[in-house]
């Protein structure tokens, strides 16, 4: 899902035209009704839903439904006694059938429970058929509606659509509403006024003729499908379908689009949406071919404020190319590969982001691209805390915070592929994550641990840091010119430092002058560290991060006062007694220098930072033998002592 250019809390209350006690009335009954726990299952886990039938009644006039829905599935838990399912308390109930029996429901802030008259046991088959009806309040849809009816005023024309993102089915059929539990298959069939036409998901099977003209749009989708991505949208639509061919393969695949029946509609977006097999074709060789392939991929219009993407037809409000980009995407990050529960929502709209950007510099050129980055990473530097790693599912807020779960998220898998080092091994990588999970769903420790296989590097500190820290690096760099070198003193400062007080990451620095540009990368794993290169002729200026890897503000001073390490004098530190048995005690320490002991064969033992001037090193719970000590001194040099333990 996308929203362009507007901050969530205003979007949503301003949609609704909604005062802020309304706002937050509306938040405090969405956290009431919630019933949905933060790793993305259900009350209803008890049971496995294989196919869904909808069956039911729309018009473009109103958010009315009228229908049934009928759910097959089969029994997980050890017995079944009650079955339950979520629908909002805004929909009337006329009855409810489990295996054709009308059995009385019970109900309770829209979790609906319908108990049995028998328990049945585990792998026991059933239906579940709820017949109801009822009228959502028209306007916004994001705070507890997943139903809305608006009219479009570019076109004067109105629409009902569904948005069921992240918690909003149940505003408009009786369901189960859990990420992990996708549903095998589904027909979705749209009863509809003359005149109008209904979109959703999978193909289109058949358009049934009824009594005064209504017809039955009858749509049948056989791949896997997460509940909050089954659709509608109704409206007086011009279908506008042809179909594409997949490079380098006989295969094709239908492109169906559900534009506006308007006159000026179709020649304003024509281009944009013949550019789709381009699309198509450049995602599907980056990231393994469009997985829905044997259906379709299509959009249809509405007055939403984005984008939704509804599986293999994405529900927007225009053609914009990085809304379009963005929606396509997700049929893989999202669709193909599920966040697994809430808390992992960045992996869906992260990367839905991030392919913004590459489809950027792949359509558009290298200039485009760098500010598209720009504009996403100066999002996130508006404040300076929060992590893409969502704590509190129960607030819409916070999960589409678009500076973090969009922007940020974004951002720090640019910086990720920057840190594994080579597109060969990044790409792969991310396919390999798509493939491992693919028609499932996936937590960002899934995540992480495929890109550790896969590229054979520990990306445990990234992922500390980026993904579940928050805040962001900003560096103080000073330089100078001396004898021949040039001098780089680089300080830290994090912006969250209680979260994350370094972060350790290699960081390019680019110098400037006589005729020539170079960069050299430096590991970033103090607070403070001082470099120096050598450097025939004059610097003009030095740059930290020029392509815009990292997530990061920066200052950047020349200071004649700096001088190169190799000409300050080395501190000479004195340690006694050594051979020790108790301990050893150094002394003439520089402040704040850094010790670490380490056995024989490097692996670190101890590591404390000194305040003062003098340390002791206890030596009581050490075996006999030789122990290496490295001193790190503030101006940046290191020194090594060995120390021996009777």
């Amino acid at each position: 899902m996308r929203w362009p250019g507007l901050c969530l809390i205003f979007l949503f209350c301003y949609a609704a035209q909604r005062t802020d006690a309304q706002c937050t009335s509306a938040i405090h009954k969405m956290r009431h009704y919630l019933k949905m726990s933060a790793d993305g299952s259900s009350l209803a886990d008890g049971y496995d839903v294989h196919h869904v039938l909808l069956d039911i009644a729309l018009t473009n006039l109103s958010a009315s439904i009228n229908g049934n829905v009928t759910t097959n599935a089969t029994v997980v838990a050890l017995q079944l006694d009650t079955v339950i399912f979520e629908l909002s308390d805004v929909l009337h109930i006329d009855s409810v059938k489990v295996n054709g029996a009308v059995l009385p429901v019970h109900s309770d802030a829209g979790i609906r429970k319908v108990g049995l008259p028998a328990p049945l046991l585990q792998g026991s088959a059933f239906s579940l058929q709820v017949f109801y009806q009822g009228v959502q309040e028209s306007g916004g849809n994001f705070i507890g509606k997943g139903i809305t009816h608006l009219v479009d005023d570019r076109w004067d024309i109105p629409v009902t659509y569904t948005l069921s993102e992240p918690y909003f089915a149940r505003d408009w059929w009786p369901c189960k509403q859990s990420l992990q539990d996708k549903i095998d298959s589904a027909d979705i069939w749209i009863t509809v006024p003359p005149g109008l036409k209904a979109g959703s998901n999978g193909l289109l099977q058949n358009i049934s003729s009824l009594s005064d003209g209504y017809q039955r749009y009858e749509w049948k989708t056989r791949y896997p499908t997460d509940y909050y991505l089954i659709s509608a949208s109704v409206a007086p639509y011009l279908e506008y379908a042809r179909y594409m061919q997949f490079a380098n393969s006989t295969d094709s695949m239908l492109l169906q689009e559900y534009i506006y029946d308007h006159p000026e509609v179709l020649p304003l977006y024509k281009d944009a949406i013949d550019s789709m097999p381009l699309l198509v074709n450049y995602f599907s060789d980056m990231l393994g071919r469009y997985p829905f392939y044997k259906e379709k991929y299509g959009h249809c219009l509405s007055p939403m404020g984005g984008g939704m993407e509804h599986q293999t037809m994405t529900t927007l409000r225009s053609f914009n190319f990085n809304l379009v980009v963005h929606e396509l995407a997700h049929q893989w990050f999202g669709n193909y590969v599920t966040c697994g529960s809430w808390r992992d929502l960045w992996l869906n709209e992260g990367f839905a982001t991030y392919c913004e950007y590459l489809a950027n510099h792949y359509f558009k050129g290298e200039e485009a691209a760098m500010l598209h980055l720009e504009q996403m990473q100066n999002r996130v530097y508006e404040q300076m805390d929060g992590s893409v790693y969502v704590t509190d599912t129960a607030d819409i807020y916070r999960l589409f915070d678009g500076r973090l779960t969009y922007s940020k998220a974004g951002a720090i898998l640019h910086t990720l592929r920057y840190a594994i080092g080579n597109d060969s091994l990044f790409f792969p990588a991310i396919r390999d994550y798509l493939a491992a999970y693919a028609f499932g769903t996936a937590t960002t420790n899934d995540l992480q641990k495929t890109l550790e296989q896969s590229t054979q590097k520990n990306l445990d500190t990234f992922f500390r840091q980026w993904v579940y820290g928050e805040g962001y690096p900003h560096f103080e760099l000073r330089w100078n010119q001396v004898n021949g070198r040039v001098v780089t003193h680089i300080k830290q400062v994090t912006t969250v430092p209680a979260s994350v007080p370094l972060f350790t990451i290699p960081v390019e620095l680019r110098f400037n002058g006589s005729g020539r540009d170079t960069v050299i990368r430096i590991d970033m794993d103090q607070p403070e560290q001082t470099w120096s290169f050598p450097w025939q002729g004059e610097v003009h200026s030095v740059a930290v991060d020029p392509n815009r890897w990292l997530l990061h503000t920066e200052s950047v001073v020349y200071d004649s006062t700096l001088l190169d390490l190799n000409l300050l004098p080395a501190p000479h530190p004195v340690i006694y007694p050594n051979p020790a048995t108790a301990a050893w005690r150094i002394v003439l320490l520089p402040e704040r220098t850094e010790l670490r002991l380490m056995d024989i064969s490097g692996r670190e033992i101890m590591r404390r930072h000194i305040a003062g001037t003098a340390a002791e090193l206890s030596a009581q719970h050490l075996a006999k033998g030789v122990y290496l000590l490295e001193l790190r001194f503030p101006a940046g040099q290191k020194q090594y002592h060995k120390l021996w333990k009777h």
